[in-house]
């Protein structure tokens, strides 16, 4: 009887790949050929069956020497290898489809509608499309957006929404494209371009994290503007931008009549004019 140190084993696997012999020779050598046929993922270094196996031998060879005294112990090995890797995936699989179940469960008739549609999210659960009675009740279930008003007031959805971060507050307006949701803009408070450099800034570190947390990292940056002079007057100077297939996205200062504000706007590829 030969015992194949556990560095060695999956080594020696493999180079009996190129070897023939009858199934029922009665030799180590022909009962690894036997294990490798019956189970070919044993031969791929790194595999969670050669893992497994290999792992399965070390404690062997500890706890049960005896398990070795026949030379079928490879195929033996294999197989109860296999059996266990088999059991822990279709735990998890199980406990995969219990928690899954229970997310579902726990959600509204309407939440689970909602759910359905979830490759198309861009951002909580709002998807290009969407119409206002929709927008409404998605974001009234976040938590991450605030109502500024009661869910029951009837006030027009570009008063309703905000999304606070810190001592920051950004209001949520929706560009709609004919009854579809086409675009989201944030914008924060107003304040004189002298603050440029203080809360304006401020602002903007907090919603560009805030963005990078959500969307990822821009596709492209600049630096903050350095003063007022380098804002485009009356208009929109961008910092960040995030080029995504389902979303385009641009971050920056929205100059009107020495006044600045944080922007960001998060519009549908489809609908984009750029």
């Amino acid at each position: 009887m030969r015992f194949l140190p556990r560095h060695l084993a999956f080594v020696f696997l493999l180079a009996l790949l190129a070897v023939t012999a009858p199934l029922g020779a009665q030799t180590v050598e022909a009962w690894q050929r036997a294990a490798i046929q019956k189970h070919p993922a044993l031969a791929e270094a790194g595999s969670p069956l050669n893992q497994r196996f290999l792992a399965l031998i070390a404690e062997k060879r500890k706890s049960d020497p005896a398990f070795f005294s026949k030379t079928n112990w490879p195929v033996r090995a294999a197989d109860a290898a296999a059996e266990a890797l088999q059991a822990e995936q279709q735990a998890a699989a199980d406990k995969a489809k219990a928690d899954e179940a229970a997310r579902l469960a726990a959600m509204s008739p309407e939440e689970q509608e909602w759910d359905k549609t979830k490759a198309r999210w861009v951002f909580e659960r709002l998807a290009f499309g969407d119409n206002e009675e929709t927008i409404t009740a998605k974001l009234n279930h976040s938590k991450l957006i605030a109502s500024r008003v009661a869910p029951a007031m009837r006030v027009a959805i570009a008063s309703r929404f905000q999304w606070v971060l810190g001592e920051s507050k950004y209001h949520l307006d929706f560009e709609m494209k004919g009854d579809g949701l086409a675009a989201v803009v944030f914008e924060s408070s107003p304040e004189k371009t002298t603050n440029l450099d203080g809360f304006i800034h401020d602002d903007w570190a907090k919603l560009r994290a805030a963005a990078i947390e959500q969307f990822g990292a821009p596709s492209k940056s600049t630096d903050f503007p350095p003063d007022a002079k380098k804002l485009t007057t009356g208009g929109f100077t961008p910092t960040d931008t995030w080029d995504q297939p389902t979303r385009r996205l641009k971050l920056g200062l929205t100059e009107d009549d020495g006044r600045a504000h944080v922007t960001l706007r998060l519009t549908d590829p489809a609908h984009s004019p750029e």
